[in-house]
């Protein structure tokens, strides 16, 4: 066998294996919120900078003593970050971890040069943590603490008795570490209002899903109840039993097509998959001429296969061009062309009613609704109408790339 050729089939096989091995804990990364990211990306900064200063500053005769302190601060942080991360919610378990690391780098400092120790800065860690994850006092308690340890680790502890002078010694390195311990506080505050900003614009944006479906489906639906029901009670006196009982039965099931699509609504649901556009879009046409008594002219032709948001989307503007056509439009009749093929689609319905200037036209929600639902899938909208001469909606989707569908 050909070396070169058996050497290529070999990395052919440890190249997705490898991709897969790293593709676990990429998606793990992922998984973790920001602030858990912004505390593993200090810590992992703050070892291996202090770290290396620890090792390079110090006399080479050292260096077999002080390797196995740097090896132990790394896996401490590794785990401690670990915890940090998986425990944001845990306030007890966060405090104790925190009082646990803050004791472990006061004595960390005590072989280390004390207030002089390259780690000094390691110990801004914890204050990290607690100003991301807990109250405010909390990050300025722990620092307390460990500044008070500190002051009494090291070159400090042979200087005792004058306390004051000593702390004057160093009283410009625990300023610049309380400003960085303030920055980091004010930075938290930061993250805090980023989070909160966020959550607000997703309950904004589900908000205004939910009012947009219940718009496009559930309001129509009742719409249509309505009107049959007025419809059903005036002619009910000259209608015969099975008639009446057959209009019953539509209504029956109108309401509960109602009922499913609040829950739809509600729950983000949608039936449809990714199959079935074709089928779905015209069984509901049929009701929607049986429920109204317009005649329903259809075209639907294609693969029929679109993805589910996109059919979602499809099915919207379809629900609120016929909606319009009869409510306000009051058309006799309407034609309904969809062509999906290739994982896009061209929608066009034509109504005979009373038309209107879309110019001059208010736009409520139905309109502007249209063109948000059609736009967050890439595609457009719109619509010619004139007084007197019907409405004609024209929507499309572009087709999918068959690389990217497949």
């Amino acid at each position: 066998m050909n070396p070169a050729l058996s050497e290529r089939k070999g990395a052919a096989r440890v190249g997705p294996r490898s991709a897969h091995l790293l593709a676990r804990p990429l998606a793990a990364l992922q998984a973790v919120s920001f602030k858990g990211r912004l505390i593993c990306a200090y810590r992992a900064a703050s070892v291996v900078l202090t770290g290396a200063a620890y090792l390079i500053l110090a006399p080479d005769g050292l260096l077999p003593y002080k390797l196995p302190v740097v090896c132990a601060l790394t896996v401490t942080a590794l785990l401690l970050a670990a915890f940090y991360v998986t425990h944001e919610n845990d306030r007890r378990g966060l405090v104790a971890a925190l009082a646990v690391e803050t004791v472990g780098i006061a004595l960390l400092l005590l072989p280390t040069g004390g207030m002089e120790s390259p780690f000094l800065w390691y110990a801004l860690n914890p204050a990290l943590v607690a100003a991301c994850t807990l109250p405010w006092w909390v990050c300025w308690a722990d620092f307390g603490i460990f500044l008070g340890m500190a002051a009494a680790s090291g070159p400090w502890l042979a200087r005792l008795a004058p306390g004051a002078a000593d702390l004057a010694d160093y009283g410009d390195t625990a300023l610049v570490l309380a400003l960085a311990v303030l920055a980091l506080q004010m930075m938290a505050v930061l993250l805090r209002r980023r989070d909160l900003m966020a959550e607000r614009q997703a309950v904004a944006r589900e908000q205004q899903r939910i009012a947009g479906e219940i718009h496009d489906s559930v309001c129509q639906r009742l719409f249509s109840i309505a009107c049959s029901a007025h419809a059903l009670a005036a002619n009910l006196p000259v209608l015969p039993a099975e008639e009446a009982a057959r209009e019953l039965g539509v209504l029956e099931e109108c309401a509960g097509a109602a009922n499913r699509e609040l829950r739809s609504c509600i729950y983000h649901l949608h039936s449809t998959g990714e199959t079935g556009v074709l089928q779905a879009v015209d069984a509901y046409l049929r009701e929607f001429a049986q429920m109204h008594g317009v005649t329903m002219e259809t075209a639907l032709e294609g693969d029929g296969v679109l993805e589910p948001n996109r059919a979602a989307a499809m099915q919207r503007i379809l629900r609120e061009a016929c909606f319009n056509a009869v409510r306000h439009g009051r058309c006799g009749s309407l034609r309904v062309r969809l062509l999906v093929q290739d994982g896009g689609a061209r929608l066009q319905v034509m109504d005979d009613g009373l038309g209107f200037t879309p110019e001059t036209a208010r736009k409520g929600l139905g309109l502007n609704g249209m063109g948000r639902t059609i736009k967050a899938v890439g595609g457009d909208v719109t619509i010619k109408s004139e007084p007197g001469r019907g409405t004609v909606v024209l929507a499309t989707l572009p087709k999918k790339d068959r690389e990217a569908m497949g």
